[in-house]
């Protein structure tokens, strides 16, 4: 994978539309704006396009910004910036959701099926080793008639809204089968940034509240 789509693809960990004002973000602060003109096209595009045409231009501008000296740490800083200010707004409720869905994480470490009983309400997830990210929707209506989700060893289901995962996916832990991976194997990582995450997996299990930052000695 490209440096430019591997940032692009983490830009949309935060939901599309977060992602497409970080895009903006990166553009006005690293480009001088040089996408202005694509972001005309994006905002006039009909609203069921417009998420399409939105990721389109955020894809564009990480392409750009990777041939800038220095860009690639400067959308870094960025992404990790707005990672922060996102936990340091969420609600203690919100906080322990992603807690819960990072322990129920913990426990994907042994390959096969196995059935879990359901309300109905859950939000059914599932990993993608392509994307290395969770994706969540609705439970299936037959899983919720019957009241047992089937389940994979990539799956999980939570008591949570599929909508506020989606847009938090930068806050889930990566699958322990997949970071044991052919495929984890071929992605490098970034020690400092690695730090920066783990700080942020700690918060959620905070019961203070309180405003948090990143340690000074990272920055």
């Amino acid at each position: 994978m490209s440096e430019a789509n591997r940032l692009a693809q983490e830009m949309e960990l935060f939901g599309i539309d977060s992602a497409y004002e970080i895009a903006v973000e990166v553009d006005e602060y690293v480009l001088n704006n040089e996408g202005e003109s694509f972001r005309e096209i994006v905002e006039a595009t009909e609203e069921g396009r417009k998420s399409i045409r939105k990721q389109d231009y955020i894809r564009a501008v990480m392409h750009s910004v990777v041939d800038t000296q220095g860009g690639k740490q400067k959308v870094e800083a960025i992404i990790d910036n707005n990672m922060v200010d996102a936990l340091n707004r969420m609600t203690p409720e919100n906080r322990a959701t992603l807690s819960r869905f990072n322990d129920e994480v913990a426990e994907r470490i042994y390959y096969g099926t196995r059935d879990v009983p359901v309300k109905g309400t859950e939000a059914y997830c599932f990993w993608s080793n392509g994307s290395e990210s969770w994706f969540c929707r609705e439970l299936w209506n037959q899983a919720k008639q019957e009241g047992v989700a089937r389940l994979d060893a990539n799956e999980l289901v939570i008591e949570a809204d599929h909508e506020f995962l989606n847009n938090h996916r930068f806050l889930m832990k990566k699958l322990p089968l997949f970071e044991f991976s052919y495929e984890a194997g071929q992605t490098a990582g970034v020690d400092k940034r690695k730090q920066i995450k783990d700080w942020a997996f700690k918060q959620l299990e905070s019961k203070a509240i309180q405003e948090r930052r990143i340690p000074e000695e990272w920055l």
